[in-house]
């Protein structure tokens, strides 16, 4: 059996050819992309004191705020488990 990764998955056709998908992620989820997605945003963040890609978990949230992180959580979960939809399908 195929396990569902989300719920309440939408996507909504928007104007000049844009998608708009929305949902929830559960927790767990979420919590297996967040290294990550930690990984991924300290590679490009630049922090006084720290080399790019070796700033602490702490520091690099606090300088780049919890939202921002959440943020990549979601797009990093969102890439990789809902499906590509080809053009025109829609």
């Amino acid at each position: 059996m195929e396990r569902k990764l989300y719920e309440n998955i939408k996507i909504n056709k928007l104007p000049n050819s844009e998608v708009e998908v929305s949902g929830e992620i559960p927790v767990n989820v979420s919590d297996t992309y967040k290294g990550k997605a930690i990984k991924k945003l300290g590679e490009g963040a630049a922090v006084p004191g720290f080399r790019k890609g070796h700033i602490p978990e702490p520091i690099l949230i606090k300088h780049l705020g919890e939202t921002h992180v959440l943020e990549e959580v979601a797009r990093l979960a969102l890439a990789a488990n809902v499906p590509v939809i080809p053009l025109g399908v829609m």
